[in-house]
């Protein structure tokens, strides 16, 4: 190993590989040029690789190597969805590049060139992420960079809007509307338990315990994986990743306890003409056109799940009971779901009172 300073003033590091090729790097301080060398050094008495074998390796080489390795932990819909996001919008613009080259105005390139195309800002965070994984990976696994030139501050900012969803009223209509029609089971399933359409689309039977009022969630339909195999997958755990026990409330249980005696199904959503599981096609044209014809918020599956936080809320559940009721992995999760200020406090500052039998004076100071 050695460094040696250049005629322009710089100092070069130049070493042989563990290949038996020379490896060498400019710099225009000695620290700089010492502290490589030292970086080398013990890399070499560690048993690591030290080489210019991959200096030009290309973004879109590598990015084939990468889906290869990453795809043994990722579902088919994953790797189809990023396969695309990659070819649509990174590798126009990176796939030509060394790895070494990339810096963050290329990587911001990328976000302006969809931001020109009107692709939406969750799309650019798709991609932003996507990205910042790649060469997260790169320096992380495959040891070919040594900073991620997807730099934080260039996530796109995606604003925040309140899901469509019904008042306790609205459900409440939806729910008298559908209660024998089809799929009106699947209906209320998600209305009283808050599921997701894929934890509704996968329950069994074998999933409920009817004599002590319980469901058990442990599976889920995977939409995407579907659509890219042709076939209906299922995964054996939420999408969450938390299999856990719901109280049956006491109408849905009555509900679900008239269907399982006219069962053709191991799907306790199955419609009479399919003994199979639920379509999400179809469950989601039902809902809508049962909103339609009630003339209430046209909601999707997942507004559905919004308007189960309206229904707790109205009896009387805090933001602890709901995050346990979703399953969600973070309180910031259920704040998603809470549409109106807790009126809790508001209801105990009136009653508390540890000395009772003591006149109250009255606050004139207006609190905010």
């Amino acid at each position: 190993m050695a460094i040696q300073k250049l005629p322009s003033g710089n100092y070069q590091v130049k070493v042989r590989g563990t290949d038996g090729k020379w490896v060498t790097k400019t710099f225009t301080a000695a620290t700089e040029a010492k502290a490589h060398e030292n970086r080398l050094q013990l890399e070499k008495h560690e048993g690591g690789t030290v080489t210019n074998t991959n200096i030009h390796i290309t973004v879109e080489q590598f990015s084939e190597d990468w889906f290869h390795t990453v795809e043994l932990s990722a579902s088919p819909g994953w790797r189809h969805c990023q396969r695309q996001f990659y070819r649509d919008y990174i590798n126009p613009i990176l796939g030509n590049k060394k790895m070494k080259t990339v810096t963050p105005v290329h990587a911001s390139k990328v976000l302006r060139k969809m931001a020109a195309l009107g692709k939406s800002e969750q799309s650019q965070l798709h991609v932003f992420n996507l990205m910042r994984k790649m060469f997260r990976d790169a320096i992380e696994l495959y040891q070919l960079l040594t900073h991620n030139p997807v730099l934080r501050n260039l996530k796109p900012r995606v604003p925040r809007k309140d899901a469509k969803h019904l008042n306790v009223e609205q459900l409440t209509a939806l729910l008298d509307h559908v209660r024998d029609k089809e799929p009106g089971l699947a209906i209320w399933l998600q209305a009283y338990l808050g599921l997701r359409v894929s934890e509704v689309i996968a329950l069994k039977w074998s999933d409920l315990d009817l004599e002590r009022g319980l469901a058990m969630i442990q599976r889920s339909y995977s939409r995407k994986d579907s659509w890219v195999r042709k076939e209906k997958v299922f995964k054996d755990r939420p999408k969450g990743g938390k299999q856990h026990t719901l109280i049956i409330p006491l109408e849905l249980l009555e509900r679900v306890r008239q269907a399982e005696t006219v069962r053709s199904s191991e799907y306790v959503a199955a419609t009479s003409f399919n003994d199979e599981s639920l379509s999400y096609e179809y469950y989601l044209e039902c809902l809508k056109g049962y909103c339609r014809a009630l003339k209430i918020p046209e909601i999707g599956t997942h507004g559905l799940r919004h308007s189960t936080s309206e229904l707790y809320l109205h009896y009387g559940a805090t933001k602890d009971d709901l995050r346990t009721l979703f399953a969600h992995s973070s309180g910031a999760m259920t704040d998603r779901y809470i549409h109106r200020p807790l009126g809790n406090l508001e209801r105990l500052a009136r009653v508390v009172k540890l000395f009772p039998d003591r006149p109250q004076r009255v606050c004139s100071t207006n609190v905010p």
